[in-house]
C-alpha cells in the first residue's frame, strides 16, 4: 500500500517509491467431505478445463469411496463430461453441479 499523504518542503515535490510487484493468482483445489479436506492441489494461475480434470483423475478418484457424492461449484471447467465419466465409471459415486447463483 502506498501513502497518499507526506512532507516536502514548501514548493518542492514529495517523491515517494512504491512497492512493485508481479501479480500472480495462485488456485487451491480441495475436496471437502464430512471430516475434513479429503485432498486438495495447489495450481499457479488460473483453473482451466485440463488443470481440473487432471485434478479429478490423478487426486479426486483415487480417495473417493464407495456411497460418495461429488458436489460441483457451477464453473465451466467443471462441467466437461469427461470428469464426470471418470468419476462415475472409476467410483461408484453420485456427481452433480450446483445451480447458478441467483442474480
Amino acid at each position: 500500500m502506498t501513502r497518499l499523504r507526506g512532507r516536502a518542503p514548501r514548493g518542492e515535490r514529495l517523491i515517494d517509491k512504491a512497492a512493485h510487484g508481479h501479480w500472480k493468482t495462485t488456485t487451491l483445489i480441495a475436496a471437502l467431505g464430512i471430516g475434513g479436506i479429503r485432498c486438495s492441489t495447489v495450481v499457479d494461475g488460473a483453473v482451466n478445463g485440463d488443470v481440473f480434470e487432471a485434478f479429478v483423475e490423478q487426486v479426486l478418484v483415487p480417495e473417493l469411496q464407495s456411497g460418495d457424492v461429488v458436489i460441483m461449484d457451477n464453473l465451466s471447467s467443471a462441467k466437461r463430461q469427461r470428469i464426470r465419466e471418470l468419476i462415475k465409471a472409476l467410483v461408484p459415486a453420485r456427481c452433480s453441479c450446483h445451480p447458478p447463483a441467483p442474480t
